[in-house]
């Protein structure tokens, strides 16, 4: 990003509202994902950071939820896959001590407008965009449930940003 966003690096402290938890955060290297893995660490609970391709962003949001004291399982994957998805859902769960108990469903498909006329995308781009920014949320969220089916007070969130409506 050409200006870094404040992410919570160094304004989020943490009370520890979140001790014992285990979340999964898609989308976890870089913006709202970013800020999401750093709070939860931050709050007490071990993260699982999912992410398309930008290891080095994936590495240095481990290193602050590790700074912060807590365990994190970086997951690397396109969740437009369905198998990715599982694959996904299974590493979160095993690398967090076997379930979860959040889900943050955060990665999408930002492309930018500036770049192209949305009235003449292809099929093949709409049905991308259709995968990553619905049909993954809604499978993740399936196969997510079941393993938060015994913790306490358990939560699948689903976030946006600004590209939402205004992309």
């Amino acid at each position: 990003m050409f200006f870094k966003p404040d992410c919570g690096e160094e304004s989020c402290a943490g009370s520890g509202k979140l001790a014992g938890r285990a979340a999964l955060v898609t989308g976890g290297d870089s913006g709202i994902g970013r800020a999401v893995a750093v709070a939860f660490a931050r709050e007490g609970a071990d993260v699982a950071a999912a992410y398309l391709e930008e290891g080095g962003d994936a590495r240095e949001v481990a290193a602050l939820v590790r700074g912060a004291g807590r365990n994190c399982v970086l997951i690397r994957g396109d969740l437009s896959d369905e198998a990715a998805c599982a694959a996904c859902v299974d590493a979160a769960a095993a690398g967090l001590g076997g379930s979860l108990t959040d889900v943050v469903l955060n990665h999408a498909l930002q492309p930018n407008a500036a770049e192209t006329d949305w009235t003449s995308n292809p099929a093949a781009d709409i049905q991308r965009a259709l995968a990553v920014n619905a049909g993954s949320f809604l499978r993740l969220a399936q196969l997510a449930a079941p393993r938060l089916a015994a913790a306490r007070g358990p939560s699948i969130t689903i976030t946006t940003s600004i590209q939402a409506y205004q992309p």
